[in-house]
Parts: C-alpha cells; structure tokens; sequence
C-alpha cells in the first residue's frame, strides 16, 4: 500500500520540479536581454541612409555617417546575398560620405546596397528601373 502512495507524490514533485527550472529559465533569459539592451549604445553605430522605394535609374547618389575611422566596404548585392559590384574598400574618417554610382551597368531590378566595418553590416533595398 505504501509504494501505490510514494508513486504518485514523486511524479508530482518531478513536475513541480521541471515546472520551476523552467520557470527560472525563462526569468534568466529575460533578465539577460534586459541587462544587454542597456549595455548597447546606440551613437556608436554608423549610418546607412535610406534611398527611398522609388525605382532608382542613371547615377545614384548613397550617403552614409561614420562615428569613428574605419575601414568601410560599400557594395551591391543581389536579392541572394551574391556581391554584384564593389563600390568602395578603404579607411574613411568619420563623418558623413557620399557614394555616387552609376546604374546603368546593371540590370533592372531588385538589389541590396551594403555597408560593411569590422563590428556592423547596415543592408537597404534598393530597385533599379533604368530606361532604354
């Protein structure tokens, strides 16, 4: 009679168990994201400019601020990440850059425009409609 009585109570205290190690879990988890977000700041970070959803043609203009020296590679990629054509891969100073670029070497449509440092990737869509 006594093991019908310790069966059902060690069950139970299992998933009271399994219950608070996920439970502590999940508060860890969220205490880490917390801790993280505080940590980011935010005017470290380089700036890529958003062209616009307009489909773009002949010589296009790309802007973007850097916080700091660094070497910067600018690129355009298509949709599958595949690099079409490499802008520029040299040290800049901080400030603001412009990078102008000629599309009509390129084919119609949808691309990527990229900035690469050593510590962040910025990617904008950008969409190319020249006319013949």
């Amino acid at each position: 009679m006594l093991i019908y009585v310790a069966v059902p109570f060690f069950y139970l205290f299992l998933s009271v168990l399994l219950i608070t190690i996920v439970l502590f879990l999940i508060i860890y988890s969220i205490y880490l994201n917390r801790k993280e977000k505080k940590r980011i700041r935010h005017e470290q970070f380089h700036k890529l400019f958003y062209i616009g959803d307009d489909a773009q043609s002949k010589e296009i203009t790309f802007s973007f601020i850097l916080r700091k020296d660094e070497y910067v590679v600018f690129k355009l990629s298509d949709l599958k990440g595949e690099d079409v054509e490499v802008l520029l891969a040299k040290n800049l100073p901080r400030g603001k850059h412009h990078i102008k670029w000629n599309s009509k070497e390129v084919p119609n449509g949808e691309y990527f425009y990229v900035l690469i440092t050593c510590y962040q990737k910025i990617s904008k869509r950008l969409k190319i409609k020249n006319i013949a």
